[in-house]
This record gives structure tokens, C-alpha cells and sequence, in this order.
């Protein structure tokens, strides 16, 4: 764990809510959602050099995480070589893919080890403020792509590039959504609540996109995090 100082935590905090709402702006705009990535995962890269060279064993604290950010390095290395192997390739868009792709898990595996070491750092109320930030970026984007909606173009892709990414996404969204919602309110009946409008709008904006590969694995998703959450509120 990072040392508990009030300067890491607000430095933290502010972390924390500034990727939340580049999360809740990805089906809304582009450009800013990225850049607000980034430079979360700078200060996380940051933070991560300056500790581990005071204190060497964060690395190994929590093994199961370290596991994972090393798939996640190791992952977005295959990627960034194959754009190296074929940066002649006529097909510019994919080597750029890639590339991108590569950059990017790279610097979640950063954040994601730098979130875990503050986590105890959270405060309550940025929690909220950021599950807030998250429903209403839910909502918008369920208006907007309900108004985009033409004979011509049925499927709503919002900002991505095809129906079926915009689709994943607005699933993942909402998943980062119910696991917040569950951490800050824990297994309440307004959690409950929550959870069930999340589920509602996110199934809402899949069926917009029309994939059938994420109609059925939504409510599968959801099915098995309420009976492993909220299956004894019931009881």
C-alpha cells in the first residue's frame, strides 16, 4: 500500500473521478475521454516508479494483481510487436489499432496497480459523486443514441466506429457502474435499486445496437452478479 498522506489522497481522489468520467464520456465524445486516460495513467505510472523505488515489495503485495498486470503487459506487448512487424502494411487503420491497443492495456495495467494500492484512500463522497457521473453518462448516452436512430442507420454505434464495439461498451460501463454501486452502498435496497435502473438502461441501449451476442450475454452478466450480490435481499 502507498503511504496514507493527504496529498496522495487527494491526488488519488481526483484520480478516481476524473477516469470515472472519462468512462461515462466514451459513448458521448471522443477525443477527451482518451486524453483524460492518460493522464491518469501518467500520474499512476508516476506514483508506481517514485514507490517502488523507496519500497521495492508493493510489487509482490498483492500477487493475484501482479499476475494480472503482467498478463496485461505481456498482452499489449504482442500487440505494440505486430505494429512493429507490419508498420509497411497498406492497411494503415489496423497497424494504428494496434498500436493504440497496445499503448493503452499497458497503461491500465499501471492504473489498475496504482488503484489497488490507494483503494483505502477512496472517499465516500467521490465514490458517489463518481457513480453519479457514470449513471447520467448512461442516461445521455441512451437519449442521444435512441435520437440517432435513422431508417438508413437502425443500429446505434454512438461514437465508436460499429454498432457491436458501442455495444460492448455500454456493457462494460455498466458493469464498472453496479460494482461501484455495490461498493459504496453494499447489498442495500437502494442499491438494489440502482442496480436494477443500470441493468434496464444498459439492456435499453444494447438492444439499440442490435448485436445479438451482447442481447444474451447482458442479462447473463447481470444475473450472475445480482445471485452472488443481492440474491440473500430476496431471501
Amino acid at each position: 500500500m502507498l503511504k496514507e498522506t493527504r496529498n496522495n489522497a487527494i491526488i488519488f481522489n481526483l484520480c478516481f473521478f476524473a477516469l470515472a468520467c472519462s468512462v461515462s464520456l466514451d459513448l458521448l465524445v471522443k477525443g477527451y475521454p482518451e486524453k483524460i486516460f492518460y493522464l491518469v495513467s501518467y500520474v499512476a505510472v508516476t506514483y508506481i516508479i517514485l514507490n517502488t523505488y523507496k519500497n521495492p515489495k508493493i510489487l509482490v503485495s498483492d500477487k493475484p494483481l501482479m499476475l494480472l498486470c503482467i498478463s496485461l503487459i505481456f498482452f499489449s506487448a504482442s500487440k505494440l510487436i505486430r505494429a512493429e512487424l507490419f508498420k509497411n502494411t497498406d492497411f494503415i487503420d489496423i497497424r494504428d489499432n494496434y498500436h493504440t491497443v497496445g499503448k493503452r492495456f499497458l497503461l491500465t495495467a499501471f492504473v489498475l496497480f496504482y488503484f489497488n494500492q490507494c483503494r483505502r484512500m477512496l472517499n465516500k463522497n467521490v465514490l458517489k459523486v463518481s457513480i453519479a457521473a457514470l449513471f447520467i453518462g448512461l442516461i445521455m448516452a441512451l437519449w442521444l443514441g435512441y435520437l440517432s436512430r435513422t431508417e438508413l442507420e437502425p443500429r446505434v454505434k454512438w461514437t465508436t466506429d460499429a454498432a457491436t464495439t458501442g455495444a460492448y461498451l455500454a456493457v462494460f460501463i455498466s458493469m464498472i457502474s453496479i460494482i461501484l454501486i455495490r461498493k459504496c452502498f453494499q447489498s442495500s435496497v437502494l442499491s438494489l435499486l440502482m442496480f436494477l435502473g443500470t441493468f434496464l438502461a444498459s439492456m435499453i441501449m444494447v438492444l439499440l445496437t442490435e448485436t445479438r451476442a451482447a442481447i444474451f450475454l447482458t442479462p447473463v452478466l447481470y444475473l450472475a452478479f445480482f445471485l452472488g450480490v443481492y440474491s440473500r435481499i430476496i431471501i
